[in-house]
């Protein structure tokens, strides 16, 4: 007789979604990994669990309808929503790879660049879908998904509105906690890297809790948590991390910057330079004093004579006497 595991892979919501694994769920879903057998694909399957009041399960499928029309690069995609039997499910892509919970638990804090890479990924989903209305409510480490590729992917937008009316200024001080979480390995409470929440006060300032953090970062942190005075949108923390001049980084750029010679060395377009300047400079002097010179000896009484003498010939024909005044030391013995 097969066990309830084999039982539960066997099953095919509303004809189409064949469970394959369990693959994550916390509180009152579970997700699938699953096959959708009409399309040929691999999708995910949220599951809310059994029991659920029947009020927030229509909620939680009117809200999949809203976010199914986002599209975005840096969000998952929101496929199908339906029942079966008294279950009610949302089908969305399925992304290969990790949490970005699971890797700071496993590797620890990112790099500030890193950080702020995905801090700027995750708050362009956020704007985009906050321009149409739609709050995510739940953007913590556990709901941003890394593709392979590293790229940072938000799940469950807009699904955490079931439970209720979300504000997108909780979603920026969220995200301002995110991206504390991912530059220190912590929340900004003394909690665990992932479950320290939004933290308690006072915040210690990330340069506290790791060295090499860049002030402009840090201070987009503090501001993205401050009780007052933050950013009114994700989009302004977007672009205050745009400009933070990050430097560079192999693994992510943020900022271009031209690249400083090391002290002493002088890149090659400038030793060119130097090679061609000098013997240049050294040709150009010689020229004018030449000229100078011609200039003063066509002056002289024997330059005028010279420049309007006519040449002469081998049989002495043409010849012009000497002036007195030149021949008067003129000896022919």
């Amino acid at each position: 007789m097969p066990d309830a595991s084999a039982a539960a892979t066997e099953r095919v919501l509303a004809g189409r979604y064949r469970l394959i694994r369990s693959i994550g769920g916390a509180g009152v879903a579970e997700v699938w990994e699953a096959h959708d057998e009409v399309l040929a694909r691999p999708v995910a399957v949220k599951i809310l669990r059994p029991g659920a009041d029947p009020q927030f399960a229509a909620h939680f499928r009117e809200a999949a309808v809203r976010a199914a029309g986002l599209g975005h690069p840096n969000l998952v995609s929101i496929f199908d929503t339906g029942t079966d039997g008294d279950a009610s499910f949302v089908v969305m892509e399925l992304v290969r790879g990790t949490t970005l919970a699971d890797q700071l638990r496993r590797d620890g804090a990112l790099s500030p660049v890193r950080a702020a890479h995905v801090a700027i990924q995750v708050a362009e989903a956020l704007d985009h879908a906050h321009r149409r209305g739609i709050a995510h409510g739940s953007v913590t480490a556990d709901n941003v998904l890394l593709t392979p590729d590293g790229r940072p992917k938000l799940t469950d937008a807009g699904l955490a509105a079931a439970a209720g009316a979300v504000d997108p200024a909780a979603d920026v001080h969220a995200l301002g906690v995110l991206l504390y979480t991912t530059l220190c390995g912590r929340g900004p409470g003394q909690g665990s890297p992932v479950e320290a929440g939004r933290g308690q006060s006072p915040i210690l300032p990330p340069r506290q809790v790791r060295a090499g953090i860049p002030r402009p970062l840090e201070a987009v942190v503090l501001r993205a948590l401050a009780e007052s005075g933050g950013f009114g949108t994700v989009g302004e923390l977007r672009s205050a991390l745009l400009s933070v001049d990050l430097g560079e980084d192999d693994a992510v750029p943020i900022v271009a910057r031209e690249r400083t010679p090391p002290e002493g060395i002088i890149p090659s377009f400038r030793q060119s330079e130097r090679t061609w300047l000098v013997p240049t400079a050294i040709i150009v002097a010689v020229a004018l004093a030449l000229g100078l010179a011609g200039l003063l000896f066509s002056r002289t009484q024997v330059g005028r004579d010279l420049l309007h003498s006519s040449p002469g010939t081998a049989t002495g024909a043409g010849t012009v006497p000497l002036r007195i005044a030149s021949a008067a030391g003129f000896d022919p013995a």
